[in-house]
């Protein structure tokens, strides 16, 4: 995959992402914002909000935005989550930099990413 390919994603990271992360993608060239930078404290559907008023794709720790978008069909350009537990930040930031690098449209999709794989299910359809 090309940086071009990489560089048409942007990213809203959840405040459960460690900044050492947030830090180690804005490095890679990775377009992130960071929801404790602009919006500390906010709910899960005002990071939704945000996320879909910038275009970004929701990097995130917490289970709670599956339910949002695929139950309760909450609209979002896509969302990351990070099933990383035990990583230490650096190994986290290496991993999810790793993913992304992978070049995967990660529009309009739910991602869950693990230590063993990348699993994507298409967000459902709003009509």
């Amino acid at each position: 995959p090309s940086q071009g390919c990489l560089m048409h994603h942007k990213f809203l990271a959840d405040e459960n992402i460690p900044r050492i992360c947030v830090d180690a993608l804005r490095e890679k060239g990775i377009d992130v914002s960071c929801v404790s930078e602009i919006a500390s404290s906010i709910s899960d559907i005002e990071v939704c909000s945000l996320a879909q008023s910038e275009g970004r794709i929701i990097l995130t720790n917490d289970k709670d935005f599956g339910d949002l978008v695929m139950r309760f069909r909450i609209i979002v350009p896509g969302v990351i989550l990070l099933r990383l537990n035990g990583l230490l930040p650096h190994e986290l930031s290496s991993v999810v930099g790793k993913a992304i690098s992978l070049g995967h449209n990660w529009n309009k999709q739910f991602t869950v990413i693990t230590r063993e794989s990348i699993r994507m299910r298409p967000l459902p359809e709003h009509v």
